[in-house]
Formats: C-alpha cells, structure tokens, sequence
C-alpha cells in the first residue's frame, strides 16, 4: 500500500479513504462485504492514481496550448515597464 501511493498528498490519501469507504459501504448494500478492507482501499488507490495522472495529462496539454510569453520587461509582480 505503501509503494501504491507514493507521491500522494494528504488530499489524496483522503480521497483513497473516502473512495474505499464509498465501495465498502456499496459492497455491503449489495449483499457483498467479502472482500478485505486491503482490496477496497487498492481499488480505491488505483482510482486515485488514475485521476491524478488525467489531471496530469489534461494540465500538460493545457500548458502546451497556452502561447509562450516574453517575460522580457515584466517586473517582480507582473507589472509592464518599458526601458528608457
């Protein structure tokens, strides 16, 4: 479990307990509580990582769409200033 989520945040391993309480709790709705509490919160690992690495992917394809900037004559808070 350990390997699983290194590199989440502590939202993350938040999300990973919520998630696997959400499919125990819809396991024992659905007369199904078989399963050990490991493999609910594997499942809800696997989910985690998946949303983080479509966050990841959705971020790049956003930043690689924005047009580059000259950061050429912009101060320290973003203001514009032209040379005398």
């Amino acid at each position: 479990m350990v390997e699983a989520t290194e590199g989440f945040t502590g939202a993350d391993l938040k999300r990973v307990v919520e998630d696997a309480k959400g499919l125990y709790a819809y396991a024992r709705v659905a007369g199904d509580g078989s399963q050990t509490s490991s493999s609910y919160l594997m499942e809800a690992v696997k989910g985690v990582a998946a949303n983080k690495a479509r966050y990841a992917q959705a971020e790049a394809a956003a930043r690689a769409s924005l047009p580059t900037r000259d950061r050429r004559g912009v101060g320290a808070f973003g203001e514009f200033f032209t040379a005398s």
